[in-house]
């Protein structure tokens, strides 16, 4: 195999990193030479192999929310290697490299959607959160009596969503708490997404994508709600929309209200295409942490990629504040570093994971504390990239 190296986009490679984009993304079609493939929080890297680049990638800056704390995330996107250069090694290369690069800027997470999951899977990736895609005819949408005004909001005025959202990531795990370019971008784009907020402060919100068209299905990009009257106005609103449109589709986290309380037959509820999270750094992630209750447990993360992951680590707690220390004790749990990553974020849980035979341990008594310290929480990223 030739000799690969994973490097840092710099002037000397972008001719090679538009290359790729261009043959896996735009169907060979060329790049303009001005165009910039890089969004502001994003930072590429790529793979050289004999010298030349042959495959290439980009990792955004974001967050992935854990309770009150944020984990600093690299979210992957447009992976790619030149078709001439595939099954030689050069998208494990580049997959791996970049997340020791990562690691050593401070990335604690990575996250991505996958083409496939069982590709990034030996990367140490697996699927956090069970997303429901709620496909509802227009004459189906549960009716409310609405409690909170609803009003129309710029794209521009992003800032009023922002408490809506910085609470609903405290409850769910793996959201991203965007930064302005991040939210102008979600908004805005070539079309700007129209945006409905319930109350005042603001409870619920929704981003959609209007279309003008009779009879067709309108798509909801992102609802997020803090209360059940929030909730509540915000599909009452759906209401009105969809007065025009055959149905409406928007999405849940596993614990929604709709599937809940409002399921109705014809309704289509189906799980959404799933984000895969990657834990970098261990010690790092779990330091980070805010259990609700003490204890202490033993753990050892099994990481052929990353073995400063490993362990054991002895991780005492107590609310609201974790140590964590390397040991040369017997760890009371022992798991590979995709179901760890489950079972720091939440979805399915540590308790899932030992129940399915993904954990091992020995002293079943233990696993109270284990919850204590990674309590079941569903997870949500409502970010594609």
């Amino acid at each position: 195999m030739s000799d690969l190296e994973v490097l840092r986009l710099t002037d000397e490679d972008r001719e090679g990193f538009a290359r790729v984009r261009s043959m896996v993304y735009r169907g060979g079609q060329p790049t303009d030479p001005a165009e910039n493939l890089l969004p502001p929080d994003g930072e590429g890297f790529v793979v050289r192999q004999d010298g030349q680049v042959a495959g290439a990638l980009t990792a955004l800056d974001m967050t992935a929310s854990k309770g009150v704390e944020h984990l600093r995330c690299a979210g992957i996107a447009a992976v790619g290697v030149l078709p001439e250069r595939r099954r030689g090694g050069v998208g494990k290369a580049l997959m791996r490299g970049t997340h020791r690069l990562l690691r050593d800027q401070g990335f604690l997470a990575a996250s991505l959607y996958a083409f496939r999951e069982p590709f990034y899977r030996q990367f140490g990736y697996e699927v956090c959160g069970r997303v429901q895609r709620i496909a509802c005819p227009a004459d189906r949408l549960p009716r409310f009596e609405r409690t909170l005004p609803v009003r129309q909001l710029r794209p521009d005025e992003f800032h009023l969503l922002r408490p809506v959202m910085e609470l609903y990531c405290v409850v769910y795990a793996g959201g991203n708490r965007r930064n302005d370019a991040q939210w102008s971008r979600f908004l805005g784009g070539d079309r700007p997404k129209t945006v409905y907020a319930a109350g005042d402060p603001i409870e619920a919100y929704c981003v959609i994508d209007m279309s003008g068209d009779f009879w067709v299905d309108l798509f909801v990009r992102e609802f997020v709600y803090t209360s059940r009257a929030g909730y509540e106005a915000i599909l009452e609103t759906f209401r009105g929309l969809a007065m025009n449109k055959n149905s409406i589709t928007w999405l849940e986290p596993s614990d929604g209200p709709f599937f809940a309380r409002h399921l109705d037959h014809p309704v289509r509820v189906e799980l959404n295409k799933p984000i895969m999270f990657r834990i970098l750094d261990v010690p790092g992630a779990l330091a980070k942490l805010h259990p609700g209750a003490s204890g202490e447990v033993v753990l050892r993360v099994v990481d052929p990629d990353f073995p400063e992951n490993e362990g054991p680590w002895r991780v005492e707690f107590e609310y609201g504040h974790v140590a964590v220390s390397q040991t040369d004790e017997e760890p009371d749990f022992e798991l590979e570093i995709g179901p760890f990553t489950q079972a720091f974020f939440g979805e399915p849980s540590l308790r899932e994971m030992a129940r399915l035979g993904f954990v091992a341990f020995d002293h079943p008594e233990k696993l109270v504390a284990a919850d204590a310290l990674l309590p079941p929480t569903p997870v949500v990223c409502w970010d594609t990239f």
